[in-house]
Protein backbone atom coordinates (compact mmCIF):
# COMPACT_ATOMS: atom_id res chain seq x y z
CA UNK A 1 0.00 0.00 0.00
CA UNK A 2 1.45 3.25 -1.06
CA UNK A 3 2.09 6.00 2.02
CA UNK A 4 -1.20 8.21 2.14
CA UNK A 5 0.47 11.37 1.88
CA UNK A 6 1.62 10.65 -1.87
CA UNK A 7 -1.83 11.00 -2.55
CA UNK A 8 -2.90 14.43 -2.80
CA UNK A 9 0.11 14.32 -5.61
CA UNK A 10 -0.72 11.16 -7.05
CA UNK A 11 -3.99 12.64 -8.06
CA UNK A 12 -2.91 16.59 -8.83
CA UNK A 13 -0.21 15.15 -11.13
CA UNK A 14 -2.43 11.89 -12.47
CA UNK A 15 0.30 9.47 -11.57
CA UNK A 16 0.10 5.91 -11.14
CA UNK A 17 2.56 4.28 -8.38
CA UNK A 18 4.88 1.61 -10.16
CA UNK A 19 7.41 0.71 -6.66
CA UNK A 20 7.85 0.54 -3.04
CA UNK A 21 8.41 4.01 -1.69
CA UNK A 22 12.49 4.93 -0.76
CA UNK A 23 12.69 6.91 2.39
CA UNK A 24 15.78 8.61 3.33
CA UNK A 25 16.61 11.66 5.58
CA UNK A 26 15.85 14.37 3.16
CA UNK A 27 13.04 12.97 0.83
CA UNK A 28 10.59 10.47 0.01
CA UNK A 29 10.47 9.37 -3.34
CA UNK A 30 8.16 7.10 -5.11
CA UNK A 31 8.49 5.37 -8.35
CA UNK A 32 5.53 6.52 -10.74
CA UNK A 33 4.29 6.34 -14.32
CA UNK A 34 3.76 9.95 -15.24
CA UNK A 35 1.76 10.19 -19.08
CA UNK A 36 3.49 6.40 -19.77
CA UNK A 37 6.85 7.35 -18.79
CA UNK A 38 8.76 6.01 -15.63
CA UNK A 39 9.19 8.79 -13.39
CA UNK A 40 9.84 9.57 -9.37
CA UNK A 41 8.04 11.64 -7.66
CA UNK A 42 9.86 13.07 -4.61
CA UNK A 43 8.51 15.07 -1.87
CA UNK A 44 11.46 16.68 0.04
CA UNK A 45 11.67 17.00 3.80
CA UNK A 46 14.00 19.91 3.98
CA UNK A 47 12.80 23.14 2.64
CA UNK A 48 16.40 23.97 1.76
CA UNK A 49 16.85 20.51 -0.71
CA UNK A 50 13.13 21.90 -2.22
CA UNK A 51 14.59 25.30 -3.10
CA UNK A 52 17.82 23.28 -4.34
CA UNK A 53 15.70 21.18 -7.26
CA UNK A 54 13.46 24.27 -8.19
CA UNK A 55 16.30 26.10 -8.72
CA UNK A 56 18.18 23.46 -11.41
CA UNK A 57 14.49 23.20 -13.04
CA UNK A 58 15.55 19.71 -14.76
CA UNK A 59 18.94 21.37 -15.54
CA UNK A 60 20.98 18.36 -14.22
CA UNK A 61 20.90 15.02 -13.89
CA UNK A 62 16.86 14.83 -13.98
CA UNK A 63 13.93 16.31 -16.14
CA UNK A 64 11.13 18.36 -14.12
CA UNK A 65 8.23 17.59 -14.60
CA UNK A 66 6.25 19.68 -12.04
CA UNK A 67 6.71 20.95 -8.44
CA UNK A 68 4.31 22.05 -5.81
CA UNK A 69 5.51 25.72 -6.44
CA UNK A 70 4.89 25.37 -10.63
CA UNK A 71 1.90 22.75 -10.54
Amino acid sequence: MTDPSFAPYLSRWHLTPDDEAIVTPAARLLPVIACGTPAILKIVALEEAGAAVNCWRGGAAYRLLGSSSTA
